[in-house]
């Protein structure tokens, strides 16, 4: 019970700061020249944005079945993308856009019958993910270093060499070993004993460095066609923001997405494009109102995924009482 509580607790917490975000970036906003930028929007280029956003979740789709393939799981796209979007509807109300991988390999394990390889595999996908955000940010750096302050080049770059350098020893064989061996908490804690299992089924992706390098591709094109959807939702407002400014802000803004700070990224989001977009001289009534529209395609594709959710939870009910695993 007490447990229980502080789980509400942390939950009610991560709600407010996420509304506490938003209230604050609204106290700053122009409302007259805010409405005036609604009203000159060009839907045609709105549509067009999301449909790109729609393109990114299907690509995404693509990239996670090309990973499962390394390994002979065979999966229809549709089903990851039923998968995917599930995923997606349950990040609005989960801790951060990483709780939505949780839920991504629990429905995964319940069609290739191996909780280990399913959790590898989104593992896996995150961490291309997370190297192509990293290259991007640091590309922008090295291409377009006119357009930002020496002071974010600085404080960036040395954060992506760090991370990636982190994320390759993630990739040592002997680490698993050595944490079981060395830290009680792993030799000892179930917990522990499940992240080992699944640091090992990790992996086995090692053995296909050629499929590992195309997925790290598959996930810079994704990156990329994030970039362009917020690029040209701010071109539907007629704002003049400098295609190289974005894409420094967006991969940066989405790693700060991944912290668990509040419920469904929501206000962390809005509050990063405002922050960063402002290091770089873009106002925070143009940077909100690019945040906000986007928030707001995203939800909408998100609530795809609960509707899908309803249908597919019979599905799963029904491989469960046959007890067979259906590989599409």
């Amino acid at each position: 019970m007490l447990i229980m509580n502080k789980s509400k607790a942390k939950y009610l917490l991560k709600l407010i700061v996420g509304l506490s975000i938003i209230i604050v970036i609204l106290t700053q906003i122009n409302w007259h020249d805010f409405m005036e930028s609604i009203r000159r929007a060009n839907v045609a280029l709105l549509l067009l944005a999301f449909l790109l956003l729609f393109v990114e979740r299907v690509w995404a789709v693509f990239k996670w079945r090309e990973l499962l393939r390394m390994q002979d799981f065979q999966v229809s796209l549709w089903g990851l993308f039923c998968i995917y979007t599930i995923g997606a509807f349950w990040g609005l109300f989960l801790p951060s856009s990483l709780s939505t991988d949780v839920v991504r390999g629990y429905y995964l394990s319940r069609k290739i019958s191996n909780m280990a390889m399913s959790t590898a595999s989104v593992v896996v996908d995150r961490m291309m993910g997370l190297f192509s955000l990293l290259f991007l940010c640091g590309v922008s750096i090295l291409l377009a270093e006119d357009l930002f302050d020496r002071s974010i080049a600085s404080s960036i770059l040395p954060f992506s060499v760090v991370s990636i350098i982190a994320a390759v020893l993630a990739f040592q064989e002997g680490i698993p070993d050595f944490l079981e061996q060395k830290v009680s908490f792993f030799s000892r804690n179930p917990i522990g004993q499940k992240v080992l299992k699944m640091h090992r089924a990790f992996h086995s992706f090692k053995q296909y460095p050629g499929a590992m390098f195309k997925a790290f591709l598959y996930s810079l094109i994704l990156q990329v066609i994030r970039v362009m959807t917020i690029y040209v939702t701010a071109l539907a407002f007629s704002l003049e923001v400098e295609l190289g400014k974005v894409f420094l802000v967006v991969p940066v803004s989405v790693i700060i997405i991944m912290l668990p700070l509040s419920v469904g990224g929501l206000g962390v989001r809005e509050g990063s494009f405002v922050a960063l977009f402002a290091l770089v001289g873009v106002s925070v009534n143009d940077s909100f109102i690019i945040a906000s529209t986007n928030s707001i395609m995203v939800a909408f594709i998100a609530l795809l995924g609960g509707l899908i959710f309803l249908m597919y939870r019979s599905e799963l009910e029904r491989e469960k009482y046959s007890g067979k695993v259906i590989h599409e």
